[in-house]
């Protein structure tokens, strides 16, 4: 056969014009081209640029048109391999540089200084912070302690004043020579709007309880002695003494009544009658002096306990009668409506009248009458 592989039936198209002009152009893969440095890329300008000028020989060119592009592609896989030694060698070198570091053991120990140094500014910072803290909460605890210090030596210096008022208010209203009418009852009424206040205990029984002449405070004493008569007519007998024994056991009896005046107006012979408002309480204490049948050996009766912790509003009545020779109270009555919230809770007429038949106060508020 006069034909093969490398010898095609056409071989007398393929001129040595022709193929000695063919150039085989290999690029380098992508992930190779970025990476080559100046050195790789002479290598492959320089191959490139010998194959280019050289002519071809005689014997490659009456060989075969097959064999031609064996020359390029030997060399330009010869600088592809070149260049990739090169890389390597280079990335050697990186990865050396990298993997085995120089370690300054300066810097680290001026670092380590450095951190040292800031542990211990922060603490010192923070034991200045403390330090100042318990110096503030001292200074505040000293300024609580004579704060209160103070506020007791005040308060001691308030009561002695106080003291001072009194006597002063007693001794200036005992020497007042005239007075008049409407003066005395507001008077009256703001120093008695509770009752008479004495140093007296209200557990005992009120039968057999003495009755001093030092019942009662400075200021009410005084008031009665120096503005009513001698013979001035209370709720159960004459006497100043009598009005004041008086007082002093219907507050007994009522230890939280409270008067308010609701109105004044005068009458004949310039006498005055205040409308009140009475409120009182039927405590414990209460029920054993006023209605000491209810509870009998600490045994309650029902009644008696129906009338515990009851609050009673009641209208009330308070009449002086001026005397103008003496420009004194010759009458001194007063009376409240206590019958009215008693029904409101029993509800029976019979009940309430059996309750206050032995009791120490009547139904209009008054001290009961008892035979001697």
């Amino acid at each position: 056969m006069s034909s093969s592989v490398f010898y095609p039936p056409n071989i007398h198209r393929f001129g040595d014009d022709v193929i000695g002009k063919v150039i085989q152009r290999v690029n380098p893969p992508s992930y190779i081209r970025p990476a080559l440095d100046s050195r790789s890329e002479c290598i492959v300008s320089s191959l490139k640029f010998t194959s280019e000028t050289l002519p071809c020989p005689e014997s490659f060119r009456s060989t075969s048109t097959a064999t031609t592009p064996d020359v390029p592609k030997r060399t330009c896989r010869n600088a592809v391999q070149l260049s990739t030694t090169a890389l390597s060698t280079d990335r050697k070198d990186d990865l050396s540089s990298k993997k085995s570091p120089t370690l300054d053991t300066t810097s680290l120990s001026k670092k380590r200084r450095a951190t040292i140094s800031t542990k211990k500014d922060r603490t010192v910072d923070i034991e200045l912070i403390r330090s100042r803290r318990r110096a503030n909460m001292q200074r505040y605890r000293n300024k609580l302690r004579k704060h209160a210090v103070t506020v007791e030596e005040n308060v001691e210096h308030l009561r002695e004043e106080i003291k001072e008022l009194e006597l002063e208010h007693h001794t200036t209203l005992a020497g007042i020579k005239k007075h008049t009418s409407w003066s005395i009852a507001a008077e009256y009424f703001r120093l008695f709007r509770y009752g008479l206040r004495g140093d007296f205990a209200p557990s005992k029984p009120l039968e057999s309880m003495g009755y001093a002449s030092s019942s009662g405070s400075t200021a009410q004493r005084g008031f009665l002695c120096a503005n009513m008569a001698a013979d001035v007519v209370g709720p159960t007998g004459c006497g100043v003494q009598n009005l004041i024994d008086d007082l002093r056991k219907l507050t007994l009896c009522l230890p939280t009544l409270e008067t308010r005046v609701v109105r004044l107006k005068t009458g004949p012979r310039k006498s005055i009658t205040a409308v009140t408002r009475v409120e009182v309480t039927m405590t414990a204490n209460t029920i054993r002096l006023a209605f000491p049948h209810l509870v009998q050996n600490e045994k309650w009766s029902p009644f008696a306990l129906m009338l515990l912790d009851q609050q009673f509003v009641m209208d009330g009545s308070v009449h002086l009668e001026w005397d103008s020779d003496s420009s004194r109270v010759a009458l001194l009555q007063s009376k409240s409506d206590l019958l009215t919230p008693m029904l409101k809770v029993f509800g029976n007429l019979d009940i309430v009248t059996c309750i206050f038949e032995n009791a120490f106060i009547t139904p209009e508020c008054t001290l009961a009458r008892r035979d001697t």
